[in-house]
C-alpha cells in the first residue's frame, strides 16, 4: 500500500502502535504484520512502480507525485493452511 500521508496518515500511526492486522478477501480472513520498507530499497521501489502501473492508466491526474512521496507500507500475511 502507499499512504499519501504519509508517516502522519491515522492508518499509519495506527500500524506503528499495532502492527498485527486481520484482512478479509471475499470469505478469507488473513493475519499479518505491516511493516515499513526501507526508503530507497529495492521493495520500497517495486511497490511504488507496480501501484502507479495498476491505478495510472485508469486515473486522469497524473500521479507521479503520489508514487515519489507516499509512504509504502508492507503487510506480511499468514498464509492458511
Amino acid at each position: 500500500m502507499l499512504s499519501g500521508g504519509s508517516e502522519q496518515a491515522h492508518q499509519v500511526r495506527n500500524l506503528q502502535q499495532t502492527r498485527a492486522m486481520n484482512i478479509r478477501i471475499l470469505d478469507h480472513q488473513l493475519s499479518g504484520q505491516a511493516r515499513l520498507p526501507a526508503a530507497d530499497s529495492d521493495e520500497d521501489a517495486s511497490v511504488r512502480r507496480r501501484l502507479l502501473e495498476k491505478y495510472q492508466p485508469s486515473y486522469s491526474d497524473d500521479l507521479s507525485g503520489w508514487e515519489r512521496t507516499s509512504l509504502a507500507v508492507t503487510i506480511d500475511l499468514e498464509l492458511e493452511r
